[in-house]
């Protein structure tokens, strides 16, 4: 009985005299947080063309320190995963020293 006169005692007095006794209290409300929805992530890759000697240049990728990656294209970019809903198609280019590089074939 005399916990409940105490906190009623209390919470009367917060109500009575205000919370800051004496000063003008001033509310902050900050502004709700706004849910931004993304897309999925598309890495772009730079593909450069370049050079591949002909004739009896067989291996020659991998005779100089390049290794196939397969990228997928939509006609215009190179991107390092497929996106689903789209008509992408799948490229073999050669990487080396985190560039993309593709035959001028």
């Amino acid at each position: 009985m005399r916990n409940r006169i105490a906190v009623g005692g209390i919470l009367a007095l917060a109500l009575v005299a205000g919370c800051n006794a004496g000063a003008r209290s001033q509310a902050e409300v900050s502004p709700r947080p706004v849910a931004v929805r993304r897309g999925p992530a598309r890495d772009i890759i730079v593909v450069e063309r370049t050079h591949v000697p002909k004739g009896k240049a067989h291996g020659w990728w991998k005779k100089n320190g390049y290794r196939e990656v397969t990228v997928y294209s939509d006609g215009t970019r190179y991107y390092s995963r497929r996106i689903d809903g789209t008509s992408i198609r799948a490229v073999v280019v050669f990487q080396r020293e985190g560039r993309y590089y593709l035959g001028d074939d």
